[in-house]
């Protein structure tokens, strides 16, 4: 495994048979490139398929999760919007990373070749990690450099099951009300879940509900013990015992250094 890590971005090079990562989401962008194998990620309530040549597009802090099971090779590119916009204007950082708004790119040959050219210059002198990020994320803005792909569709029960619980996370108070909502049996939902996203029911609920509870801490527009309500727990000491698990600080300390963002 290759690592480059400077302010604000960072650069991984893996070969994986499978990924053992939680659910997890970052502040920075992500770019998923699998260089040769395939893989399925779990972002937020959707399955993308990604094969060589693939590119996955993950926005900050949006939820994921690497559950594929074959073997792969992949860099996975990390970079912030202050990482970028301290060497391009406003209105070009927002052009570069507007392909984002898909979750998935596949390139032609030739041009992934220059992203594979790209990343090699960046290996070599991290130093112009910024100029060269930048010239992969102009090669993805461009149509011409891009082939016709599509979700892989998942099963309809799990895509709604996940889908529900994004949409009611406050409200849900425990396994009844998700199964009840969806109209399967409890035992049923637990065992789709597992199955299909190696992650326990109560695990997703978790991120979804600590993902929105950073967003409300970042902008601090209620207290902690408003936030831990909103996001559905009846008990604070419970949320920010969850909160630290995930994103191993308290929230107190998470809205000390994220606070205030616009």
């Amino acid at each position: 495994m290759e690592h480059i890590n400077r302010n604000g971005f960072i650069l991984h090079q893996e070969t994986l048979v499978k990924d053992t990562d939680s659910l997890h989401y970052h502040p920075s962008y992500e770019l998923f490139i699998v260089v040769k194998g395939s893989t399925t990620l779990l972002v937020n309530d959707k399955f993308v398929s990604a094969a060589e040549k693939d590119i996955v597009l993950l926005k900050p802090n949006v939820i994921h999760k690497n559950i594929g099971q074959k073997l792969h090779d992949r860099y996975s590119v990390h970079f912030t919007n202050a990482y970028l916009l301290s060497c391009f204007s406003d209105g070009l950082v927002k052009s570069l990373t507007a392909p984002f708004e898909n979750h998935k790119a596949t390139v032609t040959p030739g041009v992934f070749d220059q992203i594979l050219n790209l990343l090699t210059h960046i290996k070599n002198n991290p130093h112009y990690a910024c100029i060269h990020t930048a010239e992969i994320l102009a090669l993805l803005t461009d149509e011409n450099n891009l082939q016709k792909t599509q979700f892989n569709t998942p099963p309809k029960t799990t895509d709604h099951i996940l889908e529900y619980i994004r949409n009611n996370y406050a409200a849900i108070s425990g396994l009844n009300d998700i199964a009840d909502g969806v109209h399967i049996s409890k035992q049923y939902l637990c065992h789709l879940i597992k199955k299909e996203t190696d992650t326990t029911v109560s695990e997703y609920l978790n991120s979804v509900r600590i993902n929105n509870a950073c967003e409300m801490l970042r902008h601090g527009r209620h207290t902690i013990t408003q936030t831990a309500v909103l996001c559905g727990y009846n008990s604070t000491a419970y949320f920010c015992r969850i909160f630290k698990k995930i994103m191993h600080m308290t929230p107190k300390e998470y809205q000390k250094i994220y606070g205030n963002v616009t």
